[in-house]
């Protein structure tokens, strides 16, 4: 009953997260539109585009693995009791939850970087 209850609540968290980073990725992009565009006129590629947006996405991800895999392992002792024949720091469910949840983050985060990497850097600067 609690694995079944703790599954349900981890892939809600999960859900939340990925769509978190979506809108908080389309949100920068669309608010560096301009600043994206001058990139594009004075000769970036959209590769260029997609890799700035994503280190900046994927920057803040990291930033949020090392400080919730921290506050896992400080409160690895509350549950414990919950859990059956694992560790709480087990290296190998750690290991495999960070690169779920990176792994989750970098899709998240490529939609929007595709969209600014596909902007029109003309219309852009004249829409401003």
């Amino acid at each position: 009953m609690n694995a079944e209850m703790f599954s349900i609540v981890a892939a809600l968290a999960l859900i939340l997260s990925v769509v978190g980073i979506w809108n908080g990725v389309s949100l920068a992009v669309s608010r560096r539109r301009k600043e994206i565009a001058l990139r594009m006129a004075v000769g970036a590629r959209g590769a260029d585009i997609r890799r700035l947006v994503l280190a900046r996405a994927m920057a803040s991800v990291a930033l949020g693995l090392v400080l919730g895999l921290g506050l896992s392992i400080a409160l690895s002792g509350w549950v414990r009791g919950l859990l059956f024949d694992i560790e709480p720091t087990d290296p190998a469910t750690i290991i495999a939850a960070t690169a779920m949840l990176t792994l989750s983050a970098l899709t998240a985060a490529y939609l929007p970087a595709r969209r600014a990497a596909a902007t029109d850097p003309t219309s852009s600067l004249r829409a401003e």
